[in-house]
Protein backbone atom coordinates (compact mmCIF):
# COMPACT_ATOMS: atom_id res chain seq x y z
CA UNK A 1 0.00 0.00 0.00
CA UNK A 2 3.25 2.37 -0.24
CA UNK A 3 2.42 6.11 -1.43
CA UNK A 4 -1.48 4.41 -1.80
CA UNK A 5 -4.28 7.20 -0.74
CA UNK A 6 -7.15 5.47 -1.39
CA UNK A 7 -7.62 1.62 -0.69
CA UNK A 8 -11.03 -0.28 -2.10
CA UNK A 9 -11.86 -3.46 -0.39
CA UNK A 10 -13.85 -4.67 -2.95
CA UNK A 11 -13.15 -8.99 -1.82
CA UNK A 12 -15.04 -11.30 -0.13
CA UNK A 13 -14.83 -15.71 -0.21
CA UNK A 14 -17.16 -17.60 -1.86
CA UNK A 15 -17.77 -21.17 -2.60
CA UNK A 16 -21.17 -22.70 -3.69
CA UNK A 17 -20.31 -25.90 -1.57
CA UNK A 18 -20.65 -24.50 2.08
CA UNK A 19 -20.67 -26.82 4.76
CA UNK A 20 -20.09 -24.34 7.75
CA UNK A 21 -21.36 -21.09 7.04
CA UNK A 22 -19.44 -19.39 9.64
CA UNK A 23 -15.94 -21.18 8.86
CA UNK A 24 -16.54 -20.83 5.36
CA UNK A 25 -17.75 -17.13 4.78
CA UNK A 26 -18.32 -15.25 7.51
CA UNK A 27 -14.73 -16.18 9.30
CA UNK A 28 -12.38 -15.61 6.12
CA UNK A 29 -14.11 -12.18 5.04
CA UNK A 30 -13.65 -11.07 8.48
CA UNK A 31 -10.55 -12.12 8.67
CA UNK A 32 -9.70 -10.36 5.19
CA UNK A 33 -10.90 -7.20 6.21
CA UNK A 34 -9.31 -7.01 9.50
CA UNK A 35 -5.75 -7.42 7.61
CA UNK A 36 -6.65 -4.88 5.24
CA UNK A 37 -7.60 -2.40 7.66
CA UNK A 38 -4.17 -3.04 9.79
CA UNK A 39 -2.31 -2.83 7.09
CA UNK A 40 -4.38 1.10 6.16
CA UNK A 41 -3.74 1.59 9.44
CA UNK A 42 0.51 0.95 8.74
CA UNK A 43 0.42 3.50 6.19
CA UNK A 44 0.07 7.04 6.43
CA UNK A 45 -0.29 8.16 2.98
CA UNK A 46 -4.05 6.23 2.83
CA UNK A 47 -6.65 8.53 3.83
CA UNK A 48 -9.19 6.98 2.97
CA UNK A 49 -11.21 3.59 3.05
CA UNK A 50 -14.45 2.57 0.09
CA UNK A 51 -15.38 -1.08 1.36
CA UNK A 52 -17.65 -2.51 -0.78
CA UNK A 53 -20.70 -5.16 -0.19
CA UNK A 54 -22.52 -7.37 -2.65
CA UNK A 55 -26.00 -7.00 -4.39
CA UNK A 56 -26.76 -9.93 -2.00
CA UNK A 57 -27.07 -7.75 0.97
CA UNK A 58 -29.99 -6.47 -0.40
CA UNK A 59 -31.24 -9.47 -1.91
CA UNK A 60 -31.67 -13.14 -0.92
CA UNK A 61 -35.09 -14.36 -1.77
CA UNK A 62 -37.74 -13.62 -4.61
CA UNK A 63 -39.65 -11.99 -1.65
CA UNK A 64 -36.92 -9.34 -0.87
CA UNK A 65 -37.62 -8.02 -5.04
CA UNK A 66 -41.61 -8.98 -4.70
CA UNK A 67 -41.59 -6.00 -1.18
CA UNK A 68 -39.76 -3.67 -2.94
CA UNK A 69 -41.70 -0.65 -4.63
CA UNK A 70 -42.12 -1.52 -8.16
CA UNK A 71 -39.66 -4.71 -7.69
CA UNK A 72 -36.58 -2.54 -7.93
CA UNK A 73 -33.98 -3.00 -6.17
CA UNK A 74 -32.39 0.14 -4.48
CA UNK A 75 -29.85 1.59 -1.72
CA UNK A 76 -33.04 1.09 0.70
CA UNK A 77 -33.73 -2.75 0.79
CA UNK A 78 -31.95 -5.18 2.60
CA UNK A 79 -31.62 -8.78 2.45
CA UNK A 80 -34.31 -9.82 5.43
CA UNK A 81 -34.36 -13.50 4.21
CA UNK A 82 -30.98 -14.89 4.06
CA UNK A 83 -28.64 -15.33 7.61
CA UNK A 84 -25.87 -18.48 8.36
CA UNK A 85 -28.88 -20.96 8.43
CA UNK A 86 -30.43 -20.19 4.98
CA UNK A 87 -28.56 -19.18 2.13
CA UNK A 88 -25.48 -18.25 3.80
CA UNK A 89 -23.64 -16.54 0.92
CA UNK A 90 -26.97 -14.73 0.66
Amino acid sequence: MQDCTIVFHTASPFTSKITNPQKDLVDPALLGTRYVLQSVNETPTVTRVVLTSSAVAMYGDNKDIESAPNHTLTEGQWNTTSGVEHQPYL
